[in-house]
């Protein structure tokens, strides 16, 4: 059985100044701090994500993201 998801295009800046703009998938009805605090949860999955480093550029790639490198993020 699939669990439907409400998809949500973020903009997260992690620790290291990365810049990550894409897309999450969370629990229906549920907030993007609720998602982001589950202790239950250590990584996310950023899908459609557009990556800028100063290393490096990512155009549509999926990148699973420490959720404790995150700075912060919100919802574009």
């Amino acid at each position: 059985m699939k669990v439907q998801k409400d998809k949500r295009n973020v903009k997260i800046v992690c620790q290291d100044g990365c810049l990550l703009k894409g897309t999450i998938h969370i629990n229906h009805g549920e907030r993007i701090s609720d998602f982001i605090n589950n202790p239950d949860r250590n990584f996310i999955a950023v899908t459609e994500a557009e990556v800028s480093s100063a290393q490096e550029s990512l155009k549509d790639t999926t990148v699973i993201l420490n959720k404790y490198d995150i700075k912060y993020i919100m919802e574009i």
